[in-house]
């Protein structure tokens, strides 16, 4: 990141929400810092974006998030530049989105990114249709509905199951 800031220049500017260590960390005096704020803010600043970087290492706690920050920065009409943890079953790469692995595809892909706002704006274009088409709940409304049903009912097998897991989840007690 810091190797395309230094490049870029005042091209690029960067706004942050609470992560105060990748603030510091960026190399650039194009940025602003944001320490907390409210769901509607965070849509209000991600639709003034060009592009929301989505990194998550691979690593066990990332792998069970889910790809909610993708499918809100296809509302707010903003690119998507992401690394395959959680968002290579959702983010079509070149399609709806940019996957990267490596540093040097990050910095590819971001500096693909910054130069060329067509490209921004057919990838988020794209990844607005892609879930107006995929994932409105209004089509799985009755799918979501019969899993937490499934769930409710295999409450004490799957309560047996994540103690045998996790045993330091033993507060858990039947509803």
């Amino acid at each position: 990141l810091n190797r395309v800031f230094r490049r870029q220049g005042s091209q690029v500017r960067l706004h942050v929400i609470w992560d105060k260590a990748f603030f510091d960390a960026a190399d650039t005096d194009q940025k602003r810092f944001e320490p907390f704020c409210d769901h509607s803010r965070y849509m209000e600043l991600l639709q003034q974006s060009d592009i929301c970087l989505l990194p998550l290492l691979p690593s066990r706690f990332n792998r069970m998030k889910s790809d909610l920050k993708f499918l809100e920065a296809a509302a707010a009409g903003t690119a998507a530049l992401a690394n395959p943890t959680v968002y290579a079953d959702t983010l079509l790469p070149g399609e709806t989105g940019l996957l990267y692995e490596t540093e040097t595809e990050f910095e590819s892909a971001l500096t693909q990114l910054i130069e060329d706002a067509a490209l921004r704006r057919r990838l988020a274009s794209n990844a607005w249709e892609w879930v107006k088409e995929n994932r409105l709940l209004s089509m799985h409304y009755r799918d979501r509905v019969e899993w937490y049903e499934s769930l409710f009912s295999r409450y004490d097998e799957l309560t047996a199951a994540l103690l045998e897991r996790a045993p330091e989840m033993s507060i858990i007690k039947r509803l």
